[in-house]
């Protein structure tokens, strides 16, 4: 993503007076056994490719992940905008495990993992 180039075509479209609001969702953080947490992280970052930028070998994401998961921290935001809030939500829920592997499935990383492999859900 090339910011400077986003950033001004977001002053290019915003009107006077408007309200621009980035919006993302990071990993879940979760709450259970090491062994369960380990093979999330290695779905994630090595399967998906995660901390890998968009378009490169081993990289299933359309956007680069390191800044959604980072929280945007290191976006300069303030350096184009006045009166910029950073504000964190955190949604907390328990959730089985079959339902986690659900959510996992709805990933966009996932279904491009599928098709670039020529795989159909349950393969993998």
């Amino acid at each position: 993503l090339n910011l400077p180039l986003f950033f001004e075509e977001v002053n290019r479209v915003l009107v006077p007076g408007g309200t621009f609001a980035v919006l993302g969702y990071a990993i879940p953080q979760l709450s259970c056994t090491l062994a369960i947490e380990q093979s999330f992280r290695r779905y994630y970052e090595d399967t998906l490719g995660s901390l890998l930028p968009p378009g490169v070998p081993g990289s299933y994401w359309d956007c680069d992940r390191t800044i959604l998961d980072s929280g945007f921290r290191d976006v300069d935001f303030e350096a184009t905008f006045t009166d910029v809030a950073r504000v964190w939500f955190n949604d907390q829920r328990e959730v089985s495990l079959d339902a986690h592997i659900s959510y996992l499935t709805t990933m966009s990383a996932y279904r491009t993992y599928l098709s670039r492999n020529d795989l159909t859900m349950g393969e993998e």
